[in-house]
């Protein structure tokens, strides 16, 4: 499978993730989330520099994300599509 397909497919589990979260919390805005889902993806998976077997490593690259709306991005399931397992 090229890495499109793969970018493709973990957007679209990201984006399902995202909205049984707000359906799951019966509250939230799941617009933001859902429409930030591919450059989420892009950068978490393919340019951030981080090693989910050092999660501490002093010269990993951070993500932040300001806009509330899309926390459910920052979600620690999330994390584990990378391989980070439930550790944080």
């Amino acid at each position: 499978m090229n890495d499109t397909k793969v970018l493709n497919r973990a957007a679209d589990n990201i984006r399902i993730l995202a909205a049984s979260m707000v359906e799951k919390a019966k509250s939230g805005h799941p617009g933001g989330s859902l429409s930030a889902t591919e450059i989420f993806t892009y950068l978490y998976f393919k340019e951030m520099n981080i090693d989910p077997k050092n999660p501490k490593w002093a010269n990993r690259d951070r993500f932040v994300l300001s806009n509330g709306r899309r926390k459910v991005l920052r979600c620690p399931r999330f994390r584990t599509l990378r391989g980070f397992g439930n550790r944080f």
